[in-house]
C-alpha cells in the first residue's frame, strides 16, 4: 500500500486471523517481500515503511441469485520493522547453506519440528 509521504506498507491479506505462534513467520515472510522492494533487480526502490496483516475471519455465506458472498470482520495486526534483525536471519540461512550437510534436527529448532500431519479417514 502507498502512503501519502512516498513510502510503502507491506500487507498480506489472510482469510483466517493471525495466531500469535504464527507472527514470527510472518514477519519474516513480509520482511522478504519488503527487502524485495527496497533491492529490486529492475526499477527503482521502494522504502518499506510498515508491514503488517489483514486478516478475514469469515462469519457468514450469503448467496444472491448469481452470487455469493463471505461476510466477516477484518482485524489488522501491526508487525515490527527489524531491517538488522531480518538481515541476522539471513546471515543465519546462509551458514546453513554453505554447509556441505545439513545440520542434524534439534528440539529446539522451531524450523526442524515436524509438521502436523492430516489424517484422511
Amino acid at each position: 500500500m502507498s502512503c501519502d509521504d512516498g513510502t510503502t506498507v507491506v500487507i498480506d491479506f489472510k482469510t483466517a486471523p493471525a495466531k500469535d505462534v504464527d507472527l514470527g513467520k510472518y514477519c519474516r515472510q513480509l520482511h522478504a517481500y519488503g527487502l524485495a522492494l527496497e533491492q529490486p533487480a529492475v526499477g527503482p526502490p521502494t522504502t518499506v515503511s510498515g508491514l503488517g496483516l489483514l486478516s478475514f475471519s469469515p462469519e457468514r455465506f450469503e448467496t444472491t441469485g448469481l452470487g455469493a458472498a463471505l461476510i466477516g470482520g477484518l482485524t489488522w495486526t501491526d508487525l515490527p520493522v527489524d531491517r538488522p534483525g531480518f538481515m541476522a536471519f539471513l546471515d543465519q540461512v546462509l551458514v546453513v547453506l554453505d554447509q556441505l550437510e545439513p545440520p542434524p534436527p534439534s528440539e529446539s529448532c522451531w524450523w526442524c519440528r515436524p509438521a502436523t500431519k492430516v489424517r484422511v479417514a
